[in-house]
C-alpha cells in the first residue's frame, strides 16, 4: 500500500460524488486506486492527505474518464468560497446548514447597509446568528432562476481570505431589476474555516430597489 501524509484538506464530498458518477463502492474506489477503504472514508469525511495521494485519487478518476485536475479536488479557499457562492443561489437560507463542513461556530456575518432598509444589515457573530441572518436575506431577496452569472464572477485569493467581484441580478422577491448591481464578497478562512463572510453589495443602487418594492407592494388609496 502507498504512505499516506497529512497535509492537503481534500474536498470529500466532491470524491464522493465522482466516486458516485463511476458507480463505485468505497471498496471499489480503494481498489482502483491502491488505497485502503479507511482511507477513502476519511478522504470523503474531508479529511487531509498527502499531495501524492490527491494526485493519485485525480489520475484513478481520469483514468475512468473524468475531466479534472488535483487542484480541483483541493479543499482551499477558493473552492469553499465558490461553493458557498453556489449554495447561496441553490440553497439560498439554508446555506450555511449546507456549508456547514467549512463554517468556524464563530463565525462572523456582515451585511453592509442600513438595517431600518435591509432587515438583515448589520454584523451577526456565531452559526446560529449566521443562520438567522441569511434566512432574512432570503426572506426578501431572491436570486435570478437563470445562475449562470456566477459564471462571470471573479475570485482573488490573498492570504487567509477570497474576494468575490461581479454584478447580480439578485431582487427583492416580486421585483425583478432590469439592470444588475456591482457584488463584492470577503471571505476569510482560518485553519480551513470559513471564520468571516462581509458582504460589501452596493448599498445605495440595492436602496433604490427595495424601495421601488416598497411602492410596488403598496395598497393602492380609494377615492
Amino acid at each position: 500500500m502507498k504512505s499516506v501524509g497529512s497535509s492537503i484538506r481534500i474536498n470529500g464530498p466532491l470524491v464522493a460524488k465522482l466516486r458516485g458518477d463511476q458507480g463505485w463502492t468505497q471498496s471499489e474506489l480503494a481498489t482502483q486506486s491502491g488505497y485502503t477503504e479507511r482511507l477513502i472514508r476519511k478522504m470523503e469525511a474531508g479529511h487531509p492527505v498527502s499531495n501524492a495521494t490527491l494526485i493519485d485519487i485525480c489520475d484513478t478518476f481520469t483514468r475512468a474518464g473524468a475531466s479534472l485536475t488535483a487542484d480541483d479536488l483541493q479543499y482551499g479557499p477558493v473552492q469553499m468560497t465558490k461553493e458557498f457562492i453556489h449554495g447561496m443561489y441553490v440553497h439560498k437560507g439554508e446555506v450555511i446548514n449546507q456549508c456547514s463542513h467549512f463554517v468556524s461556530a464563530d463565525i462572523v456575518v456582515e451585511f453592509r447597509g442600513d438595517p431600518a432598509v435591509f432587515p438583515f444589515a448589520g454584523q451577526h457573530v456565531g452559526i446560529d446568528e449566521a443562520r438567522s441572518a441569511f434566512a432574512a436575506f432570503y426572506s426578501v431577496l431572491t436570486p435570478p432562476e437563470d445562475i449562470s452569472e456566477l459564471d462571470s464572477f471573479k475570485f482573488l485569493e490573498m492570504d487567509k481570505s477570497v474576494l468575490v467581484w461581479g454584478e447580480t441580478m439578485t431582487h427583492p422577491i416580486g421585483t425583478p431589476m432590469d439592470k444588475p448591481i456591482k457584488l463584492a464578497i470577503r471571505f476569510n478562512f482560518e485553519d480551513g474555516w470559513l471564520v468571516k463572510f462581509d458582504d460589501c453589495f452596493d448599498t445605495q443602487e440595492a436602496s433604490k430597489h427595495f424601495e421601488t418594492a416598497e411602492g410596488d407592494q403598496a395598497p393602492a388609496e380609494s377615492d
